[in-house]
């Protein structure tokens, strides 16, 4: 019988046989985004994705979660400004602070790129058998669960 830390093993030579699928198939599908000749950078839409999911994060939030420096954020908050995707909103309990909220215009970029996402999943997951697809968003169930119950989540 196994011992706890050989599960540990195939759990990382698990994980690290998928990454290379991960960052060639998936990342692309969920983390960029073109449209009418706005290119949006992984980054950007992982801000974008992380206001759709909670309002009003500050930029340390973001910077946390995602583990992007401050310098970098800063761009990308500029950028995402300029091309009226978010705004800033001035912090109640601190004027010298703000948080970041979608735009309408962001929002709606939001919804078209979650339709896209699920257009091009089926895509690519379109000959798995059923049976495979339920053990896949099982697994991804469990994987939330366990991490909410940890308290990692935005």
């Amino acid at each position: 019988m196994n011992s706890f830390s050989d599960d540990f093993v195939r759990l990382y030579h698990s994980l690290d046989s998928f990454m290379p699928w991960y960052f060639q198939i998936l990342n692309p599908i969920l983390h960029r985004l073109e449209k009418d000749g706005m290119v949006l950078g992984e980054n950007q839409v992982k801000v974008l994705m992380a206001l759709s999911y909670q309002t009003n994060l500050s930029p340390v939030d973001i910077s946390q979660i995602f583990l992007i420096p401050k310098t970098s954020l800063t761009t990308i908050i500029r950028s995402l400004e300029e091309l009226r995707l978010i705004e800033k909103r001035d912090s109640e309990s601190d004027k010298r602070k703000f948080t970041l909220c979608l735009t309408a215009e962001g929002e709606e970029l939001i919804r078209e790129k979650r339709e896209d996402v699920v257009r091009s999943l089926g895509d690519v997951f379109r000959d798995m058998d059923r049976d495979e697809l339920d053990r896949l968003i099982d697994g991804f169930a469990v994987l939330d669960n366990f991490f909410r119950r940890e308290g990692r989540t935005l």
